[in-house]
């Protein structure tokens, strides 16, 4: 188990996650793990996660859409206990290399 976590809540804005994962995948270190949680979006995040098969990505779908305060707090919550750090991205955030 890695002691990063990078939650990323995400919510019909799939053009910019592509992004967000290729400024993550770069990184020098690859001490994490990525979780998507997608706020039950109209959009198929899993096509664009298909093209990061390499980079291991742990996605979850809400049942229903909660919004976006409670969708990073779900992702917060989810997390929390598992790693020792948790850090929230959103879909439209890069990371320098």
């Amino acid at each position: 188990m890695q002691s990063l976590a990078i939650a990323i809540p995400v919510y019909n804005n799939s053009s910019l996650l592509r992004e967000c994962l290729h400024s993550i995948q770069i990184q020098s270190s690859k001490e994490f793990d990525v979780h998507i949680y997608d706020d039950d979006s109209t959009e198929n995040y899993l096509s664009i996660l298909k093209s990061f098969s390499d980079f291991p990505i742990i996605y979850t779908r809400n049942k229903n859409n909660l919004g976006a305060l409670a969708n990073m707090q779900f992702a917060y919550n989810d997390l929390k206990g598992k790693y020792k750090f948790v850090m929230i991205m959103h879909e439209d955030d890069l990371l320098h290399q």
